[in-house]
C-alpha cells in the first residue's frame, strides 16, 4: 500500500478537497479530508526523500498551469516542461483526473486524461 499512497497523493487529494469545497461540494469534500487524516497516520513514519517532494511540486505547478491555460496552449507548455516528463508525472495526471472525476469535474478529468494518453504512448515509445 505505501508504494501506491505517499505524501504526493495526499497533497493532491488535499487539493481536490479545497476544490470541492470552493464548487459546494462539502460531502466529498469532507470525505476526501477524512481519507487524508487516515492516510497522514498510516504513513507518519515514512518519510519521502526531498528531491521527490519537489518533483511532485513542479508537477502540479505545470498541471496547474495546464488547466488555466487558454485552448491551445498545451503543446507548447509540455515543450516547456518536456524535462519533467516521466511516469510519475503521468501517474499524478491520471490520480488528479480521477479524483475530479469523483467530485463531478468531469471536463477537468476529461482534459488531464486528454493529456495523459498521447504522453503515455510517447514515452512508451521512447522505451
Amino acid at each position: 500500500m505505501r508504494e501506491i499512497v505517499d505524501t504526493n497523493l495526499i497533497e493532491l487529494m488535499e487539493r481536490v478537497a479545497a476544490r470541492a469545497t470552493q464548487r459546494g461540494n462539502f460531502g466529498t469534500a469532507n470525505f476526501l479530508l477524512d481519507l487524508v487524516q487516515e492516510l497522514k497516520e498510516m504513513l507518519a513514519p515514512q518519510k519521502e526523500s526531498g528531491g521527490e517532494e519537489k518533483a511532485y511540486s513542479v508537477y502540479m505547478q505545470v498541471i496547474e498551469e495546464l488547466l488555466n491555460c487558454p485552448s491551445g496552449a498545451e503543446t507548447e507548455i509540455l515543450r516547456s516542461h518536456q524535462d519533467i516528463i516521466d511516469i510519475r508525472f503521468i501517474l499524478t495526471l491520471r490520480q488528479l483526473a480521477a479524483m475530479f472525476t469523483d467530485i463531478g469535474e468531469k471536463k477537468a478529468a476529461e482534459f488531464l486524461q486528454k493529456i495523459a494518453v498521447p504522453l503515455t504512448q510517447a514515452l512508451s515509445n521512447t522505451n
